[in-house]
Order: C-alpha cells, then sequence, then structure tokens
C-alpha cells in the first residue's frame, strides 16, 4: 500500500535565503542574479502567508549552523531558496547537510544532488554513464597552448557556477585564440575551471520535475526560451543579460514559450530523460533540466538545477499549471513535498 503523510492544514515555514553582499567569484555585475535571489524570496513568503501559512525569515550567513538550531522546534519545515552562504555561492551544498544533520525538513533537494548539480563536470560524466547524451567536452584548469581535438564552434562556461555566470556573446568561440581568451578570462574573473562544450545549433529547452515518488512524478511539458530581433553578434543562448538584465536587448526579446514547440516524439523523449535524470540523481522535491535540442531534434542534456527559479514569471510557475496549481497552489506543493519526504524518512528509520 502507497504510503499516505498526514495532512496538515496549515504550516509553520521559516524561508531562508543567503544576502550577497561582495562577490567571491565573477563580475560586479554578476550580483544581479543574488538580488534576484532575495526578491524571488519575498515572493515566495508572501505567497505562503497568503496560503494560510505562518512564515518567518531568515537570511543564511557564516554562523547558519548555529542560528537554525534556535528554529529547530519552532518551525514546522524550512523553505530553502539559499544560494550559497553568505557570499559563497560555492557553498549551496552546505545548507541542506546542516538542516538534514540537524533533522529539520527542507524544501527542494538534498546536499549530495545539490553538490553534483554544481559541478557541471561531475554532473555530465556522470548522465553519461547512464547512456543520456550530453555535447562533447574538455575541462581546462589553465590556458591551453595546443589546439584541442574537439570542434569549433564551442561554448566556454565557468564549470562550478550556476545562473548563466559568466555566458555573454563571448562565450561562443570560433578560433584557438578566441578560445584562449575565453577560458583566461573564466580562470582569472570566475577563480575556477573552465567547462568547454561544443556548440549545440538549435534551441535552449527545460523540463520541471515535481515530486518525491520516483514512481508517480509530475513531469511537465517541456518550456523553450525563444529570441527576437537578435543582432548579428548575438546567439540564440541563454546569456546572463537575457535572464537578469531587464534594460538589455537580451532580456527585452527573449520569450518563455510553454509548451516547447515540438513534435510528440521529442516531447515524451525529454520526459524521459528528465525523469531517469531526476531520479539516478536522487532529487527530490522540485527541479528542472536544461537541454540544447539539435536540427535533428536530439536533445543534449546541459545540466541539472536542484534550486531553479520558482517565481511567477518562470517557465516552472507556468507549466505546473497543466497540473491544476496556481502560484500560491505551487508554493503549497512545495512545503507539502518537503514535509512529506520527512514523515517518510522518519517510517524508514523506524523500520530500520
Amino acid at each position: 500500500m502507497k504510503f499516505q503523510p498526514p495532512y496538515i492544514e496549515k504550516f509553520k515555514i521559516l524561508v531562508i535565503y543567503n544576502v550577497v553582499e561582495k562577490l567571491l567569484y565573477g563580475s560586479e555585475k554578476d550580483k544581479m542574479a543574488e538580488e534576484d535571489t532575495v526578491a524571488q524570496a519575498r515572493i515566495v513568503a508572501e505567497t505562503l502567508k497568503e496560503a494560510g501559512h505562518t512564515v518567518f525569515e531568515m537570511e543564511v550567513y557564516d554562523n547558519f549552523a548555529e542560528e537554525i538550531l534556535q528554529w529547530k522546534d519552532k518551525v514546522d519545515l524550512v523553505f530553502n531558496l539559499t544560494e550559497g552562504v553568505g557570499n559563497d555561492i560555492l557553498k549551496a551544498p552546505y545548507v541542506p547537510f546542516i538542516l538534514e544533520s540537524v533533522g529539520m525538513p527542507f524544501t527542494g533537494c538534498n546536499w549530495e544532488s545539490i553538490l553534483l548539480a554544481l559541478n557541471k563536470i561531475k554532473s555530465k560524466e556522470f548522465v553519461s554513464a547512464y547512456g543520456i547524451l550530453t555535447p562533447d567536452y574538455r575541462v581546462y584548469n589553465e590556458v591551453p597552448l595546443t589546439m584541442p581535438r574537439i570542434a569549433f564552434p564551442l561554448i566556454v562556461k565557468p564549470a562550478l557556477a550556476e545562473s548563466s555566470y559568466g555566458i555573454d556573446k563571448n562565450a561562443v568561440v570560433h578560433s584557438f585564440k578566441q578560445l584562449a581568451d575565453r577560458i583566461q578570462y573564466v580562470l582569472e574573473v570566475y577563480k575556477m575551471p573552465a567547462l568547454v562544450e561544443s556548440f549545440i545549433d538549435g534551441m535552449d529547452v527545460s523540463v520541471a520535475v515535481l515530486g518525491n515518488d520516483y514512481d508517480n512524478l509530475n513531469v511537465m511539458l517541456p518550456h523553450a526560451v525563444v529570441y527576437k530581433n537578435l543582432p548579428h553578434d548575438e546567439y540564440p543562448i541563454q546569456t546572463f543579460d537575457s535572464k537578469f538584465d531587464t534594460e538589455s536587448h537580451l532580456y527585452k526579446n527573449s520569450y518563455v514559450v510553454y509548451p516547447a514547440p515540438l513534435d510528440s516524439t521529442t516531447i515524451e523523449n525529454l520526459q524521459a530523460i528528465s525523469s531517469k535524470v531526476y531520479r539516478i540523481c536522487g532529487c527530490s522535491g522540485y527541479a528542472r533540466f536544461d537541454f540544447r535540442i539539435d536540427k535533428n531534434m536530439n536533445p543534449y542534456f546541459l545540466e541539472l538545477n536542484t534550486n531553479p527559479g520558482i517565481d511567477p514569471p518562470t517557465g516552472f510557475a507556468r507549466a505546473v499549471q497543466d497540473i491544476g496549481l496556481d502560484y500560491k497552489g505551487f508554493m503549497d506543493r512545495i512545503a507539502r513535498l518537503a514535509y512529506e519526504k520527512k514523515i517518510i524518512n522518519n517510517q524508514i528509520s523506524i523500520i530500520k
């Protein structure tokens, strides 16, 4: 018999998020993404209140482990919207690790999944081992002196960053000099390895997944990002500007299309791959999977997003409407999935 957790009408919820005062990695402009995280936390907190829950908020800094213990017996669950700890975006797995260690239920994925998602190299290696197609790639810890054995065009990304950090029109390279210059840029500005991938000419597509039960997941229809009026020197890719710089040409001319304009076979393939990756990466609560679809409708897995944007304009928030959730219901469902995970884990512990 399938386990049904007891229904709780209203929760006491602690919404947590980190505030970046000074970036440790990247350019000053990248701070826009962290400001967006704070704005999203405000929206989520207000929506949970509208749903009738009692909501508290907490900023996450280096002393997080000590502070969170003060809330252990005061709230039912933690709504985790952190993208790191304080100024350090590479400490994102630390937050769920501590929450799990002290026995506080929290929304979203566990620390192992977040750690895997943070490292684009490891996540590509992992899913490739399961036969999932990803772009050919190389990793550089220093500027190469010889031509790599991988065909141009290529796209260069920071290997340990999300939110399209370090991706602009110069990220796509067509010559060895451009490649070497871009790798040097990533190494110097982001202070992390450079991931170099084959550039897939096609469409950016994402699939949102919601649930804990791997046999009964809500795998949404894919949504796509399309671009209009691109100048000749821009590429139809999700750059940092297209996501966060509201004054940029790319932001004003990029649109989420839901569902993505794809044939049924490709859609079913994307949903099957997303469900498989969700399962093998140990995801829970919710996650988003990003792909690049080439001209022959082949889906190339790009990355796993274990803490994706969930504010109202996002593709995720639009997609859940197909399973009967308005935005208030969406936030409520995420909270309930966190509590459900706690109850199920307790049941497993008792059995053991």
